[in-house]
C-alpha cells in the first residue's frame, strides 16, 4: 500500500510539471533516446580562442599568392604589419586564406606562420619567413588547423583559418611587427591569403626568389595596387572551466546489472580534469584527474528498481568547476511511465530527490 501511495504522489508531481513545462513534447515515443541536457555542442570543443588586440579585418577582395612548393622551388610570400600601444600577449591568429585553380576543392597544405621585428630605417621587416628576427616560423599541419569554408565560387574556394599559437608571444608596446601566412604544398593547386584594399598602417610587402622580387618588394610595383591582408591576433584566454560533461550510455538496465557509460569533457585552458559522479541512488564516484576531452568509461550497479537522475560535474585541476550534466536512467520497473518521467527528471533533477525519499 505505501509503495502504491508513493507512486501516485510520483505521478501526481509529475502530471504537474507536464502541465507547466513543454519539454515533454521533447520525447518521442518512439526514440528511446532523450536529449542530454545541460551539455555542451560538441562543436564548441574546437580550440577556443582569446579577445582580439589587432584585427586587421576579414573582408576579403581576393586570394594573393602565398605559398611554398619544395618540389617545383616555388615560393611567394607576403607580410603585413601590426602594432601594439600597450604590451601585449598573443596566443591565436586567425586568417583568411584558400585555394584556386586544378583540384582547387581538395586543397589541404599545412600552413606556416613568421613574426618580424621591423626595420625602421627601410621601413620593412628584417628576415626572411623561414629565418625570421622575432618568432617562428611555425608549422601548422591540415589537421590541426580549425577552419570554416567561407565561399565556393567553382574555381577557388576561401576558408577562415584559426589556430592556436604553441606558445604565448610577447610584443613591446609602441613596436610595429610583421606577420607572415603561408601554405606549403605542390602545384596544384595555387593557394593564397585573403587580401582587402582598405590599408591599415602599411600596405603589404612582397619576396619570392623564384620571380626574383627582392625581400620585401612593395605589393603595388607587383600586383598594381596597394593592399593589405585579411588577419586577426587575439590575446589569451583567461582561467576557464570545463565544459559540462557529455554523458553518452544506456538508458535502461536491470536491476543489479553492471552498466557503464563514458564522460567527456573539454577544459578550455588544457588543464587535466576529473568527474565527479552521483549516480542518484545514494552513490558518488570522483575519478581521477585525465587528459582534457579524454573520453572516460565508469560502470555503476542499481540493486533496485527506479528512475535514476545521473549528475554529473567536471572539475579541473586548479579547481573550477563545470555546470552540472543530468542523464536519465530508468531500472525498469513501471516501464512505461519511467519513458516519460526520464526527461522530466533530468530538466528537473530535485525530482530525483523526492524519489529517492519516497523509496
Amino acid at each position: 500500500m505505501k509503495k502504491i501511495s508513493s507512486l501516485l504522489v510520483l505521478i501526481f508531481i509529475a502530471f504537474s510539471l507536464i502541465l507547466s513545462t513543454i519539454v515533454v513534447t521533447a520525447y518521442q515515443e518512439n526514440n528511446n533516446s532523450i536529449i542530454n541536457l545541460n551539455l555542451c555542442d560538441e562543436s564548441s570543443l574546437l580550440g577556443t580562442l582569446g579577445t582580439i588586440v589587432w584585427d586587421n579585418g576579414m573582408d576579403y577582395s581576393g586570394l594573393i599568392y602565398s605559398q611554398w612548393d619544395e618540389n617545383k622551388q616555388f615560393d611567394f610570400y607576403i607580410v603585413d604589419d601590426f602594432y601594439f600601444e600597450e604590451e601585449a600577449e598573443i596566443s591565436d591568429v586567425y586568417w583568411i586564406g584558400g585555394y584556386w585553380g586544378q583540384n582547387y576543392e581538395s586543397g589541404n597544405f599545412d600552413w606556416s606562420i613568421s613574426f618580424y621585428y621591423d626595420n625602421t630605417s627601410e621601413g620593412k621587416p628584417d628576415g626572411h619567413p623561414y629565418s625570421p628576427s622575432f618568432a617562428g616560423p611555425y608549422l601548422f599541419t591540415w589537421i590541426e588547423i580549425n577552419k570554416e569554408i567561407l565561399y565556393n565560387s567553382g574555381n577557388s574556394i576561401y576558408y577562415k583559418f584559426w589556430i592556436n599559437l604553441p606558445e604565448i608571444i610577447k610584443f613591446e608596446a609602441n613596436k610595429k611587427y610583421w606577420i607572415s601566412i603561408w601554405a606549403e604544398g605542390s602545384y596544384p593547386p595555387q593557394s593564397g591569403w585573403g587580401y582587402h584594399k582598405s590599408i591599415l598602417l602599411n600596405a603589404s610587402l612582397l619576396g619570392s626568389d623564384y620571380f626574383s622580387f627582392p625581400f620585401w618588394t612593395p605589393g603595388i610595383d607587383v600586383q598594381g595596387f596597394d593592399f593589405d591582408m585579411a588577419f586577426q591576433l587575439s590575446e589569451p584566454i583567461g582561467p576557464l572551466p570545463p565544459n559540462p560533461p557529455y554523458i553518452e550510455g544506456p538508458r535502461e538496465g536491470r536491476a543489479k546489472t553492471k552498466l557503464c557509460w563514458t564522460f567527456q569533457s573539454e577544459d578550455m585552458n588544457g588543464d587535466a580534469i576529473k568527474y565527479v559522479i552521483n549516480w542518484g541512488d545514494g552513490s558518488i564516484n570522483e575519478t581521477d584527474y585525465n587528459s582534457s576531452y579524454d573520453p572516460i568509461e565508469l560502470c555503476h550497479t542499481y540493486s533496485k528498481n527506479g528512475v535514476y537522475a545521473i549528475i554529473a560535474y567536471a572539475e579541473d585541476e586548479t579547481g573550477l568547476k563545470s555546470n552540472e550534466s543530468t542523464f536519465g536512467i530508468s531500472i525498469p520497473r513501471y516501464r512505461e511511465l519511467n519513458k516519460y518521467l526520464q526527461l522530466i527528471f533530468e530538466q528537473f533533477s530535485m525530482l530525483n530527490r523526492i524519489l529517492n525519499f519516497l523509496r
